[in-house]
């Protein structure tokens, strides 16, 4: 019995100086207070969905301008590959040697409206090459980093398409 007391004070010290260190889990972060794409919206998805949505909140909150473009570039591409796989369109964004098309070969053949109800919204923000673009300056432009109004820019049109994406594969 001695020995599950002691284990249990260690264990409520330990999480007790987490707080008081303010460490966060990498498992289970903090829910960002500023969420640019609401994470309700991904409630039904995947996990990993769930998680970049969360660090994108959490890198925008946090001031942390090009990760967060870097994630929400990710998001976009991703969304739009489960979208056609959910339906049975994957062949459409593969190479001839199975690999995935870039995000913006993807984005292109979802110009074309495989899925029949892309609104004029939706169609309108797939045209415009700062939703991708941002992430891939973030990502590849050693001398580029994004500020707060690049990614006020592109944060409606992005929830846009998100939402529009995740309808296609939930």
């Amino acid at each position: 019995m001695k020995i599950h007391k002691f284990a249990y004070n260690i264990a409520s010290n330990i999480q007790k100086e987490i707080k008081e260190e303010g460490l966060v889990c990498i498992e289970e972060p903090e829910i960002p207070s500023i969420q640019i794409i609401p994470e309700s919206l991904t409630r039904n998805c995947k996990k990993y969905i769930q998680i970049i949505v969360r660090e994108i909140n959490g890198s925008y909150e946090n001031g942390f301008f090009s990760g967060c473009a870097v994630m929400t570039r990710r998001l976009i591409e991703t969304c739009m590959i489960e979208a056609f796989e959910h339906k049975g369109l994957v062949s459409v964004i593969k190479d001839p040697n199975g690999e995935y098309k870039t995000a913006d070969e993807i984005k292109n053949e979802l110009l074309k409206n495989p899925f029949k109800n892309l609104s004029r919204n939706v169609r309108r923000v797939l045209q415009d090459r700062n939703i991708l673009e941002l992430g891939h300056k973030c990502a590849h432009d050693r001398f580029f980093t994004a500020r707060r109004q690049d990614v006020d820019g592109i944060n409606n049109g992005v929830r846009s398409l998100i939402e529009y994406l995740i309808h296609q594969f939930t």
